[in-house]
């Protein structure tokens, strides 16, 4: 009986602690393991993929927005937020990219070394 009254105590006080939370801090925030997409801010870099690109470099915490066009000669483009886990140097652009971008063989390159890296 006393194992239950003291789960139900550490429980309630972890509930009370959740609710006096600020929600507007970020002292939870983790980077994702590829990033995520970016807030609707300008880019820390464009850019623009041509046919015969195989490879970009990016760093890490940097917003960068990617551009292409398609068969049909749209431009298409996202923004990427390169939040990512210390262990991710590099990600195939297919694993983040919107459904609607154009196919692209890209390899993406995160520098390690740069603000905000390990």
């Amino acid at each position: 009986m006393k194992i239950h009254v003291l789960t139900a105590a550490a429980l309630a006080a972890l509930a009370s602690h959740a609710v006096l939370a600020d929600p507007e801090a970020d002292l939870w925030h983790q980077p994702k393991i590829y990033g995520e997409p970016a807030p609707a801010v300008s880019p820390d870099q464009t850019i623009r993929l041509r046919p015969k690109s195989h490879w970009v470099n990016v760093r890490y915490g940097e917003i960068v927005r990617f551009v292409a066009r398609d068969v049909n000669d749209t431009e298409r483009s996202f923004d990427w937020w390169f939040d990512v886990s210390s262990e991710v140097t590099s990600l195939d652009l297919s694993k983040i990219a919107p459904p609607d971008f154009p196919d692209r063989n890209v390899r993406v390159f995160i520098d390690p070394n740069s603000p905000g890296g390990d």
